[in-house]
């Protein structure tokens, strides 16, 4: 698919021809469709600026709730030091005792999923085969090209990093649920 993105007049052209949806729970997000049954989100994708800056239009392939399910994991917070760079925040997926769940990011955007590949018989090389034709629901990137391993990689004000995995502090008194996209 080609990454159709409108902003400023194609932006205000297209906008009222749409239906609305829903907006997603933070009220950063709404999905609409067209007349043509083709799929649009409305982000702020500039949220270094007040307000989020000036919204754009991005054609999806298909709507989040579509390609993945969502489920709940509880995740601990740590801190790396990553590039000379302390207490960049990660989650630690704590979830699932004794089931091999694997985290993975968007190196694109840091958007989250987890695969379950004890549950579903796969194996992790079978990656590949479970995003094909999927694409992130945050940024619209294709995930089989997209997805890496996470925490080993982390997103940090928008660059990839490569996480040494060299801890600040290890112990956190509370762990947080977090709903994450799964992959299978």
């Amino acid at each position: 698919m080609i990454k159709i993105i409108l902003q400023g007049e194609e932006y205000n052209r297209k906008k009222p021809t749409l239906n609305k949806v829903r907006s997603d729970s933070s009220g950063w997000l709404t999905y609409y469709i067209d007349a043509d049954s083709k799929k649009w989100v409305e982000e702020y994708p500039h949220s270094e600026y007040h307000g989020g800056g000036h919204p754009q239009l991005r054609q999806l392939v298909a709507f989040p709730w579509e390609q993945f399910s969502i489920k709940q994991f509880r995740f601990k917070t740590q801190y790396f030091t990553i590039d000379g760079i302390w207490n960049i925040p990660g989650l630690v997926i704590c979830s699932g005792h004794g089931y091999d769940l694997r985290t993975y990011c968007c190196k694109n955007c840091g958007e989250l999923f987890v695969a379950d590949f004890e549950t579903f018989q796969t194996d992790q090389n079978d990656l590949k085969a479970l995003v094909i034709g999927k694409f992130c629901p945050k940024c619209g990137d294709n995930l089989s090209t997209t997805l890496v391993t996470y925490p080993d990689n982390i997103v940090y004000e928008g660059a990839l990093l490569k996480n040494n995995n060299t801890i600040d502090r290890l112990n956190f008194e509370t762990t947080e649920l977090k709903v994450v996209w799964t992959l299978n």
